[in-house]
């Protein structure tokens, strides 16, 4: 089986925040694309996230809705080329290519939305993206993240194609995985918080 190294987005294979940067890119790319009342629906959204009146995962779907109605995949690939791309924590993206060059596959698994995930991935010459994908309905959309995570890691596992040699992460929402794959984890630049639930499971191996 050929070695495959799973790596988070935000905060460990970005240096920084994705979602941030898609709320700052998303109202301007609708507008300059002639959808005016759509960035202003989406600027709505942003705010009430901002003023604590809805949840993270209610924007977020709200976003991804409005999206998917105006944007093309162009648009995403522009994202990830420009918002994304120049984040990428360039330590970690060295550290991975080293890995492929010994034969390891390479997944990003992030609770990030699909949209953009997948075109980071191809840019980056990645073979695989478990993220979060668009729903139809609020209710039935669930975000890639915990044990939902470990599951969807499992499941490219069991394909029998690959072994998890790697687990890159900087957030303890990654717990799940890190303590089913404690050999392969390798935290990333951690909060205090972060470190110290991951020191209480066991593990401390920093990138």
């Amino acid at each position: 089986m050929k070695p495959l190294c799973v790596v988070d987005l935000d905060g460990t294979l970005l240096r920084g925040n994705s979602m941030k940067r898609l709320m700052r890119w998303l109202p301007k790319a609708l507008w300059s694309g002639r959808h005016p009342a759509e960035a202003l629906l989406a600027i709505g959204w942003i705010s009430l996230r901002g003023v604590r009146l809805v949840s993270h995962r209610r924007m977020k779907w709200h976003l991804g809705t409005i999206a998917r109605r105006t944007l093309a995949p162009s648009d995403w690939n522009r994202f990830a080329k420009e918002e994304l791309l120049p984040i990428v924590n360039t330590e970690v993206a060295a550290h991975i290519e080293s890995l492929k060059e010994k034969g390891a596959a390479v997944c990003v698994a992030s609770a990030a939305m699909s949209e953009y995930v997948e075109p980071l991935c191809n840019i980056l010459g990645y073979d695989h993206a478990l993220s979060t994908a668009q729903t139809k309905r609020f209710a039935d959309y669930a975000e890639l993240r915990g044990s939902s995570k470990l599951l969807a890691i499992n499941k490219l596992l069991a394909t029998g194609n690959y072994t998890l040699t790697r687990f890159l992460t900087d957030h303890s929402d990654d717990l799940p995985t890190a303590t089913a794959y404690p050999e392969a984890t390798i935290l990333v630049n951690p909060s205090e918080k972060s470190a110290a639930l991951f020191a209480k499971a066991g593990m401390s191996r920093t990138f």
